[in-house]
């Protein structure tokens, strides 16, 4: 899916300038302190958001034909949502997941969807 088209070094040595973690949460700032997740990773994975974008649509199909042959997990999306609403989902949170930002705001909308889905999805 990726292959057809090469990176090329110079899109890895740009420097965006609305990249990075501006997360307030002290707790928040330790987790991703503890997973060492810094601003030049960020960097690198704005620099691929073009790459993502280009391929956006059939990584969503993919994911979700993977989803679909798992008859139980099939049941839960047919019992919860529509995979038309699921896949818009998606799409943004992937698209804010090569923003290169992580801010209060993206771990409030994680936050949101992991206490939605633990309500209606429990792990079990």
């Amino acid at each position: 899916m990726f292959r057809t088209k090469k990176y090329k070094a110079t899109d890895f040595e740009r420097n965006y300038t609305d990249v990075g973690i501006f997360v307030t949460n002290p707790e928040h700032r330790l987790q991703l302190c503890i997973i060492e997740l810094e601003d030049q990773d960020l960097q690198k994975i704005r620099a691929l958001q073009p790459y993502v974008e280009q391929h956006i649509k059939p990584i969503v199909d993919n994911f979700y034909k993977a989803i679909e042959q798992v008859p139980h997990l099939k049941a839960i999306i047919a019992d919860n949502s529509t995979t038309t609403r699921l896949r818009q989902t998606l799409t943004t949170h992937v698209q804010q997941m090569f923003s290169g930002k992580i801010d209060d705001a993206f771990i409030n909308v994680r936050q949101k969807v992991g206490r939605v889905s633990c309500t209606h999805w429990p792990i079990s």
